[in-house]
């Protein structure tokens, strides 16, 4: 199967990897203050840089790239559930002339089509917000797949491993990075609601 780069059309990616990066650097900092870092500890760090660099391949080099596109893009998401929704009954002559009249209540001399603008604009959000959802979650799904196929592979993409050298292998290492991704992609996803909610 033939597989084209894509930059990911979402804030997700990059808000994961800042997140990861930004604990990251504070971890880096206050062992600094200790000295230098043990072996073990030097091993984590370039494990976790391993980690940011298999995992940014994976979401814009992989299958799982034109997966996430087709979330977006594709007739069965976002963009074909949303052609679907029944905006031309909304937006009819008849629904907009109705809803712009009733919005500030029956006032034929002082009637304000503002709200009735808003009101039609919520109703369209409202039908938009399940297939934002869905797209979302599919999302959301499909990049804590590629964060474990990334832990797994980080050895193989430290600095030292690109140079030749034998991959850095700690099985334990993905037990403990996942509990952060996971926690960073709940963050974005509670984030997207928390716009989503704002937005009706």
């Amino acid at each position: 199967m033939s597989v084209d780069r894509v930059e990911i059309p979402t804030i997700a990616l990059s808000q994961v990897i800042e997140r990861l990066t930004d604990r990251r650097i504070v971890v880096e900092k206050a062992v600094s203050t200790l000295g230098e870092a043990p072996q073990g500890l030097r091993d984590v760090f370039e494990l976790c840089r391993g980690f940011e660099k298999a995992f940014s391949n994976i979401v814009n080099e992989s299958a799982v790239a034109n997966r996430i596109k087709e979330a977006f893009f594709s007739d069965r998401g976002l963009a074909g559930n949303v052609q679907r929704l029944p905006f031309d009954k909304l937006f009819s002559i008849d629904s907009v002339k109705k809803i712009t009249k009733t919005a500030d209540g029956y006032q034929p001399h002082l009637v304000s089509p503002e709200r009735g603008l808003q009101l039609m604009a919520s109703k369209a959000l409202d039908q938009v917000e399940g297939p934002v959802q869905e797209c979302v979650s599919q999302v959301y799904t499909l990049l804590i797949s590629a964060a474990r196929d990334a832990a797994s592979v980080a050895g193989e993409h430290t600095e030292a491993a690109m140079n030749g050298k034998v991959p850095l292998i700690v099985p334990e290492f993905k037990t403990f990075v996942m509990p952060a991704v996971v926690r960073a992609l709940d963050d974005w996803r509670s984030e997207g609601e928390k716009s989503e909610c704002s937005c009706s």
